[in-house]
Parts: structure tokens; sequence; C-alpha cells
């Protein structure tokens, strides 16, 4: 879907589908495109402008004019291996055509899966930190105290624990309704802003109580603090769920 000229605001997309009989021919470029690589053997689903509407087509990575360009190298996530990906006059089955007059309901279903799945791991990253946090509140000792002992760092953890049980409900009761077929796109939005604010949160936390050791690169809390930021920019900023969120409360000027 993210063009060099398009993330937040995907209408502004300028790959470009035209359809020709039985065949497609797809031009475009496509940045931060996850699990791309010399040795995949799949392809990608890809967004772009049809007659001016918004269409989606399935792009085997084989496909003539398929390229893999830069690869990006996040502060986090680098298990993801990500790149930009090139479309140049590739030649498609018209079979590949998945969705040719994409609606805002359309887009609603496509995104509330993958934001439901961010909040979902921002609660396990949270759960990591909140783990790796208390067995060394458990073992450190300072002033002849272990750190487990002292008020402030315990009330910091009871705060850690309490976001966590928050959005492991909200990820329950979100994954049901998707289960059921009701759209909950807006609480999804709610639940991916919370979750990925509160990751960010208890990440930084978890680092700052570790000290020096949880600032090293050693440190399994530093990569979990890099994850955390990415969550927030994963499937859409946070400031794009606000306006979503925002919208959707039917405020003068929405």
């Amino acid at each position: 879907m993210t063009e060099p000229e398009a993330g937040t605001d995907f209408c502004a997309m300028r790959a470009k589908l035209e359809i020709d009989g039985d065949s497609l021919l797809l031009n475009g470029n496509k940045c931060f495109v996850t699990n791309t690589g010399p040795d995949m053997e799949s392809g990608v689903l890809t967004f772009c402008e049809c007659g001016g509407k918004e269409a989606a087509v399935y792009v085997p990575s084989s496909s003539e004019g398929f390229h893999l360009a830069h690869r990006y190298r996040f502060a986090g996530w680098d298990n993801l291996p990500n790149h930009a990906v090139v479309l140049q006059d590739c030649v498609l089955p018209g079979n590949h055509l998945v969705r040719e007059d994409m609606s805002e309901a359309h887009w609603g279903a496509f995104f509330s899966g993958p934001r439901l799945l961010v909040a979902a791991m921002a609660a396990g990253l949270c759960r990591a930190c909140l783990e790796e946090t208390m067995r060394y509140a458990n073992r450190r000792v300072q002033c002849g105290r272990r750190l487990a002992e002292h008020q402030a760092l315990r009330f910091r953890l009871a705060d850690m624990a309490t976001s966590l049980e928050i959005m492991k409900a909200g990820v329950r009761s979100a994954a049901l309704k998707l289960d059921a077929g009701r759209e909950c796109l807006e609480e999804i939005d709610m639940l991916k802003l919370f979750a990925t604010t509160h990751a960010e949160w208890t990440a930084s936390s978890a680092m700052e109580m570790a000290g020096g050791y949880g600032y090293t690169e050693d440190s399994r809390l530093s990569g979990l603090f890099r994850d955390a930021k990415g969550l927030q920019l994963y499937w859409g900023s946070r400031e794009r769920m606000r306006m979503d969120i925002a919208a959707s409360l039917y405020l003068y000027g929405s």
C-alpha cells in the first residue's frame, strides 16, 4: 500500500493499473513492503488506482517487471526483511485482480485484522517487558534491598500489569466481534492507539528500571523498546488513529 508520496493518505496512491481484456498492466513504486527478499516464493498484494478508483491486485514476485529495490534497516524488528518494490510494466493475468472497486467498507474490513494484530503484538511485548523487569527486580540488590521491595518500583510494575490486562481484554473483545462478522474498526483503532502508546511507555519504564544494563544492546529490554516504537507506525500511525477516532465522534467540522 505505502508509496513514497502516499503513507497515511492512501488515497494519494500513484500506482496505476490498466485492464486490457484478460490482461492487467501495473506500474508503480511501493515502499516498506514487509517479508520481501531475494528468496521470497509468493508475492505482494498491491493497492493501486484503476479508472479513478482504488483496486487490489496480486503480484507474484516472479512476475516480469517486479524488482526489489532498497532494503530498509529499521531501529527494531530486524527479523522482518523490508524492501522498496518497483513495479515496472508488470503484465498479469486478469484473475490476479482481487477487487476492482474498493469502497469504504472494503477498506474497513481490510484494516481491522492487521490493526488488531498490532494491538495483540503490543500486549505480547508488554508482557515480555513485565516478565523481564520482574526477574531483574527480584534479583537485583541495591542498598541492601531487592529492587522489588522498593515501593516506587512496585507501583510502576503495578501500572505495567494493569495496562497489560486492559490490552488483553480489548484484544479478546475485538477478536470475538470480528469472528462474528461484526464491524468494529473504530474500537480496534482505539485499541491500537492505547496499546501501542502504553507499549512504548512500558518498554521505556522497564529499560529505565534496569539502569545502564537496560540501555545496552545486549539487553533484551532495549530491543523491546525499539520494537515498541515500530508498532506505533505499523498499519497506521497514532495520529492517523486519532484522526479516524475523532471523525467517528461526529464533532463539528468532521
